[in-house]
């Protein structure tokens, strides 16, 4: 047991040791819809995202990358009569794990995958109704207090979490990045048109890393 702690303290420390620590500030577009086995006709929504980054290198190749982004997805539907929107807003902590290729020597190619969590800080619903004499709006927000009639949203669960895979260009200090993430949770589960509902996001982002 004793030779098993040191080894332990050892690894741990020869880790920390060889382990460097990087930072970033990255923002971009995405682009997002639901996805889900009774979700139909949900077309893709152009939303955007800017946030922070750490980069802690395990090795010359291995690495893991959590961020802290500020995010907004959702989803649209657009019919002949009817056009709905989803506007959700998240704070969200993906954590990649990342293994790099070296190009070149000031160029770096990184593929990465990991799962993300994320905490929704509001968002709002908005249903167009086209007659061919009236168009009838009906706005609320998505989370909140479903009890509370005079306020109700769709709904009171603001936790998300999910899946995502990506690549980054690293070019000297700038960053460029694709990526992709499908989340693992209905978050509208008491609505019945959208209870499969589960966030899918395409996103393109620039970084900078200090």
């Amino acid at each position: 047991m004793k030779k098993i702690f040191v080894l332990a303290i050892f690894a741990i420390v020869s880790v920390t040791t060889f382990a460097q620590i990087s930072w970033n500030v990255k923002g971009g577009i995405n682009f997002s819809s639901f996805g889900g086995e009774d979700i139909n006709g949900s077309q893709l929504k152009l939303n955007y995202q800017i946030g922070v980054g750490m980069d802690y290198a395990l090795s010359k190749r291995l690495s893991i990358q959590p961020s802290l982004l500020f995010i907004t997805k959702g989803a649209k539907y657009d019919q002949s009569q009817e056009k709905t929107t989803l506007n959700p807003q998240y704070i969200e902590l993906p954590i990649m794990a990342a293994y790099k290729y070296r190009l070149s020597d000031n160029v770096k190619l990184a593929i990465s995958a990991g799962p993300y969590m994320a905490y929704a800080l509001g968002g709002k619903y908005k249903d167009e109704i086209y007659t061919s004499e009236t168009t009838t709006l009906v706005e609320k927000n998505i989370f909140g207090d479903r009890n509370n009639f005079e306020n109700r949203s769709l709904s009171d669960n603001r936790f998300d979490y999910g899946l995502g895979v990506g690549t980054t260009l690293e070019v000297r200090n700038f960053l460029i990045g694709l990526n992709a993430s499908s989340g693992l949770k209905k978050i509208l589960k008491d609505v019945s048109r959208f209870k499969d509902a589960k966030n899918v996001c395409y996103s393109l982002s620039v970084g900078y890393k200090f």
